[in-house]
């Protein structure tokens, strides 16, 4: 049976660019509709065949190596028709190519540290094999590729750019390189961005904690002496009091006396007669 004369993807219902999920889905749907349970007793050769029919695309178009063939038989198949009916071939779409990320970032990368690794994806926009693809400069100023290369016949180039260590005397601030990829007859250039910042100054070692201050004790009151009570009047007191006035009324008389004799004896002595 040639595989190239029936349109499997129009079998399926699905478009050229399916991926496995919607072939894999596209086919329970049909696989229920076709099944001979559900058909008319006198449609089951026509529904068996259809089964058969229906397995081989799923099997063509699930194994990407099938599915490739596949694709390049039904694109000479139609070339030859082509030649045959001296048809000119259909305008090919412009080769676009798409790249995920579109500009690879590093961020932002202290001096001397290590980002982590990133990741370009690089496929062509019509969905087809890309025959050849390699780097044009697998080193750059600040990054270097990691994966192998060139790549051949696949369908998506996946490179890991690794950023190699900056030293602090390198420029600090933003920088950019471009990555130089070669797709076919494609020259893609992917802006590759980083910032190298300065590395943040160690923290200062922790204080230890001052015990708080105990405020001084307030300086102890001075309690005046108490005042000397005034002794009671007694009859005891009242007759000391009697005899002292007495005694000093009996000394001053004494005085008063001898006095008075002394003061005649010396006038006698200055004015007596001889």
């Amino acid at each position: 049976m040639n595989v190239a004369s029936i349109d499997l993807y129009a079998l399926l219902g699905v478009t050229q660019d399916a991926d496995k999920a919607a072939i894999r889905k596209a086919f329970r749907i049909r696989m229920r509709q076709i099944h001979p349970d559900h058909r008319p007793q006198e449609d089951a050769q026509t529904a068996n065949q259809e089964m058969v029919l229906l397995n081989l695309a799923y099997e063509t178009l699930a194994d990407p190596r099938k599915r490739s063939a596949y694709d390049l038989d039904r694109r000479a198949a139609g070339t030859a028709k082509r030649e045959e009916r001296h048809e000119p071939p259909p305008p090919r779409p412009p080769r676009v190519v798409v790249l995920g990320p579109q500009v690879v970032d590093f961020g932002s990368v202290v001096a001397g540290e290590i980002p982590p690794d990133q990741i370009v994806t690089v496929s062509l926009s019509d969905g087809s094999t890309i025959r050849y693809a390699w780097v044009l400069e697998p080193s750059g100023d600040f990054w270097e590729v990691v994966e192998q290369q060139p790549f051949r016949d696949v369908a998506v180039v996946r490179l890991r750019l690794r950023a190699r260590p900056l030293s602090p005397p390198d420029v600090l601030g933003p920088r950019q390189d471009r990555l130089r990829l070669v797709v076919d007859d494609l020259i893609v250039l992917v802006p590759v961005c980083i910032t190298v910042v300065e590395p943040a100054p160690p923290p200062p070692p922790p204080r230890r904690p001052t015990p708080p201050r105990r405020p001084a004790p307030p300086p102890p009151r001075r309690t005046p002496p108490p005042k000397p009570l005034a002794p009671r009047l007694t009859l005891e007191n009242w007759r000391n009091f009697r005899l002292t006035c007495l005694g000093l009324f009996l000394l001053l008389s004494l005085l008063l006396l001898v006095g008075a004799i002394l003061f005649s004896g010396i006038y006698a002595l200055l004015y007596g007669t001889p």
